[in-house]
């Protein structure tokens, strides 16, 4: 029925038998639908839509059914492989050797072939024991097993993620200190993870013109003395730029000042990664 070519006639007489067969409860419906072609079955009214459509429906349920990739939650769907990987970090200690070192490389590409963990969430795990462990040298024998493009955009997605309005904890200090380690070790390049940060140059150089003006201004009127002004004329609003700013009050200003701005350092990412070259000893 699906090979054979006939003429009209005997297809018109096979389509009728095809029908009666049906409408007799001979033959189940379902069973033409599976075994016969597209024309076949719209010629015999077996299906509701055209011939060239249902071709179509059938390639995209294919698709769907064989190609579509699903996603899911990696450390919970394969918890067990994930539970034995960071058990194996956690353990790593400061003090280990190279053979026990060579041992951990080698438990770690057993874990991911035998549980086909994700390479990236394996790294990430890496990195996040790495932060926790910064003494420990087994990682950094870890880390080269990884691609190079890949440590910084992980850690890129990690300072980014205290960017979010919705996080009010500042960065830990770990993570500028790992950072910090790997560009030291050239395991990252400085300008792919400064991509990363905030502020932005220029950003950050807008913000320090802005302060500076503020603070030379203020400091133009330390000991300033207008002797045209009266004692009214110091009462007005207007006047105020007039009134002389002793030592004391200076003080008090650079006070505020700091407490202005420490809000700011805080938060800046790059005055933080800064810090991490100094922790360890990148000068």
């Amino acid at each position: 029925m699906l090979q054979l070519t006939m003429p009209g006639e005997y297809r018109a007489r096979l389509i009728k038998l095809a029908k009666w067969l049906v409408e007799s409860a001979l033959v189940p419906l379902r069973l033409f639908q599976e075994r016969c072609e597209e024309e076949f079955l719209w010629e015999a009214e077996m299906i509701k839509i055209r011939a060239q459509d249902l071709k179509g429906k059938e390639v995209r349920v294919n698709t769907r059914l064989l190609y579509q990739q699903t996603k899911f939650n990696l450390l919970r769907e394969e918890s067990e492989g994930y539970a034995k990987l960071a058990t194996l970090l956690c353990q790593c200690s400061e003090d280990s050797t190279q053979n026990s070192s060579t041992a951990t490389i080698g438990i770690i590409k057993s874990l991911i072939g035998h549980f086909d963990l994700d390479p990236n969430r394996v790294f990430d795990i890496v990195l996040e024991c790495f932060e926790l462990q910064p003494n420990s040298t087994v990682f950094l024998q870890l880390v080269p097993l990884f691609p190079k493009s890949h440590a910084s955009q992980i850690l890129g997605f990690k300072f980014q993620y205290y960017q979010r309005l919705e996080v009010n904890s500042p960065v830990p200090f770990g993570l500028y200190n790992l950072a910090a380690l790997l560009v030291k070790k050239e395991f990252i390049d400085l300008d792919s993870i400064c991509a990363h940060l905030l502020p932005k140059d220029d950003e950050a150089f807008e913000h320090y013109n802005a302060f500076s003006a503020k603070r030379l201004e203020e400091a133009n009127k330390i000991g300033k003395i207008n002797l045209a002004a009266t004692g009214k004329d110091l009462m007005e609003d207007e006047k105020q730029g007039d009134v002389t700013i002793d030592l004391y009050a200076a003080l008090d200003m650079e006070t505020e000042a700091l407490a202005e701005r420490s809000p700011e350092l805080e938060n800046s990412q790059t005055l933080g990664l800064l810090t991490g070259f100094l922790s360890v000893d990148d000068w």
